[in-house]
């Protein structure tokens, strides 16, 4: 599907009254890995006595950098839309690897779950979405069961959400996409072959019948681009429900930015995919 998206400059909306609750902990203060900034997550909700249905993001960063202050007009824009949006803080690179990120997902989804109704939400209508590396986390944690195990929960989420995701194949970029500049990633991921399968997402399509849409930029960069590809293919060969969304004239970092835009299409597309899940 392809779609043009030119980002109004202006709001253009009228905004609800938006209950902003910042910096709540999804992991217990008392557990031994517990970080204050990392172990966090903000909500903003359209109302506490509601009960919509709920997006948790995790931001991008290329899994060394980023922070979920930085998604309030995200919040904003979902608010809006009758939908709690929740911004999700996890550990990072060098100290963490890829595990131990995907792990800090599934327990905060654990803690939406348990809490998100005293917030507005309805905790039987979950969505996890993530751009850039978020994206990456978002569909391992999504697909391979072993985090939520870790975490122990069932995997209660009703659909995943792929924002211009990276590393989508991690072995065939680190084997055949680019393996030079792949290298910076083995603190992450390591440096062998079975280690590269394991951390895929594509690989634990078979796991779940998970709905997902997915968003790519065409200007975005050729690794992401031919991962997204795969994973689209992938998902036609094991018969998996994916609604892939080519966005024009978009790159990485504005595949992101439009949705600081209160009018920007994108919203209508991930409302849509929400309400028929």
């Amino acid at each position: 599907m392809m779609i043009d998206f030119i980002a109004n400059i202006s709001d253009g909306f009228v905004s609800t009254d938006i209950v902003r609750k910042r910096n709540i902990p999804y992991v217990n203060p008392t557990s031994s890995d517990f970080n204050q900034e990392r172990h966090s997550l903000n909500i903003f909700s359209p109302s506490v006595s509601g009960n919509s249905d709920v997006l948790i993001f995790v931001h991008g960063g290329e899994w060394d950098s980023g922070n979920k202050n930085l998604y309030g007009r995200m919040g904003k824009g979902f608010c809006n839309r009758n939908v709690v949006f929740v911004a999700i803080n996890y550990r990072l690179a060098p100290v963490f690897n890829h595990k131990d990120m995907a792990y800090d997902v599934a327990r905060a989804v654990k803690w939406v779950k348990e809490s998100i109704s005293n917030y507005g939400g309805n905790p039987e209508r979950i969505f996890l979405s993530g751009h850039s590396a978020g994206g990456y986390l978002t569909a391992l944690t999504g697909l391979d069961t072993r985090f939520f195990e870790l975490a122990a929960i069932s995997n209660p989420l009703k659909g995943l959400i792929l924002i211009d995701s990276f590393l989508l194949d991690l072995h065939d970029f680190f084997t055949i996409t680019d393996p030079d500049w792949a290298k910076k990633y083995y603190h992450l991921f390591g440096d062998n072959r079975e280690g590269w399968k394991d951390a895929t997402p594509l690989n634990y399509l078979k796991q779940t019948a998970i709905p997902m849409l997915s968003f790519l930029g065409t200007k975005t960069y050729p690794g992401i681009m031919l991962g997204n590809d795969r994973f689209r293919k992938q998902c036609e060969l094991d018969g998996k429900k994916l609604e892939f969304n080519i966005i024009k004239n978009k790159a990485h970092k504005a595949m992101i930015t439009q949705l600081f835009f209160m009018n920007c299409p994108m919203y209508d597309t991930i409302l849509n995919f929400i309400r028929r899940n």
